[in-house]
């Protein structure tokens, strides 16, 4: 994504305090921009005071507060999410807090509004060994929550120049939610799903994201558009793994008829817990039922960038990291 220029705008960015969002404050700080995270009153600020970076606590669901927030802001990027264990457990609030945002940041007279989505908020690509093409596609909790947030900026965001970028999967230095997929990669014994049940999915790394989303906030155009971000060449759950496993370790095929039961019986548990494990029947579908694959042209032409990390570099990079940290 080489040519992206400085920019030295006032940029206000919620999710700060969690792992993409604290990936993108470092990065509109190292541009130039000055940066202002907002986060929840019970976030944790510890990432942010490290790393000097000003912040205000806020309840996002009071539009005059937020208001407040943004009385000397010129730009918005929009990164906070609802929680997983909270969506799971039915805890996240049935209004959606992009609501009070939008209407915050029209007061404001904000220039620049980018929302961070994801790609399943949106349908699938066909997966032909799968029964996706003969029944109808129902998206998980995540995606159509993120779905009905972007329907209420384009409902809502009529006087906003704002702009939606779709990520797929993400990885980066650090983060714990992919942690657990580097350390399976890393045992003696590494499971991997049938071939003929390996559906496509893209993935991008964090500093690519970063770059795009700086790019979308930086520019007035394209406006009112939802653009889609990832990796040139889609990975299979099975490619992800052996490009990480070491070269003594072997592979054991499991049964799907297995991995079947296996996630039903965890995600009854998690859904009975209230725990993020409740979404693990969903996340096998998407490793092997549905294609879950960015538009990446489209973004590149319309931002102008495009990731430049190739996947086994970055991935090997974030591994050496992991190990070098104690976590792995």
């Amino acid at each position: 994504m080489a040519g992206i220029r400085q920019d030295c705008s006032k940029i206000a960015v919620t999710g700060a305090s969690g792992f993409i969002g604290g990936q993108f404050v470092l990065y509109a700080k190292r541009q130039g921009s000055y940066v202002v995270a907002l986060i929840r009153k019970t976030s944790d600020a510890t990432f942010l005071e490290k790393e000097e970076i000003p912040y205000i606590r806020v309840d996002f669901s009071n539009a005059v507060e937020l208001t407040h927030a943004l009385s000397n802001i010129e730009k918005v990027v929009h990164i906070a999410g609802p929680g997983l264990s909270d969506l799971v457990a039915g805890k996240e609030s049935q209004e959606p807090n992009i609501y009070p945002l939008i209407k915050s940041c029209i007061q404001a007279n904000i220039s620049r509004f980018v929302y961070l989505s994801t790609i399943k908020a949106g349908s699938p690509q066909q997966f032909s060994n799968s029964t996706f093409q003969t029944e109808s596609f129902r998206n998980d909790i995540y995606g159509t929550r993120k779905r009905l947030e972007e329907q209420i900026l384009l409902d809502e965001g009529g006087k906003l120049n704002w702009i939606v970028i779709r990520a797929p999967a993400v990885y980066g230095p650090l983060d714990k939610k992919i942690l657990p997929v580097f350390k399976m990669s890393q045992r003696k014994i590494v499971p991997i799903l049938p071939e003929s049940k390996c559906s496509k999915f893209s993935i991008i790394h964090t500093e690519d994201l970063s770059r795009a989303l700086y790019s979308a906030v930086i520019r007035n155009t394209p406006s009112s558009e939802v653009l889609e971000i990832g990796n040139h060449e889609p990975v299979t759950w099975n490619t992800l793994v052996r490009a990480l496993m070491p070269p003594t370790s072997k592979t054991i095929t499991i049964p799907y008829s297995l991995l079947r039961v296996l996630s039903w019986i965890l995600s009854t548990m998690g859904y009975i817990k209230g725990t993020k494990s409740g979404l693990v029947t969903d996340r096998l579908k998407d490793l092997t039922k549905y294609n879950w694959i960015s538009d990446t042209k489209t973004a590149s032409e319309r931002i102008g960038c495009s990731p430049t990390i190739q996947l086994r570099d970055g991935l090997k990079a974030c591994l050496e990291q992991y190990i070098k940290a104690g976590a792995i």
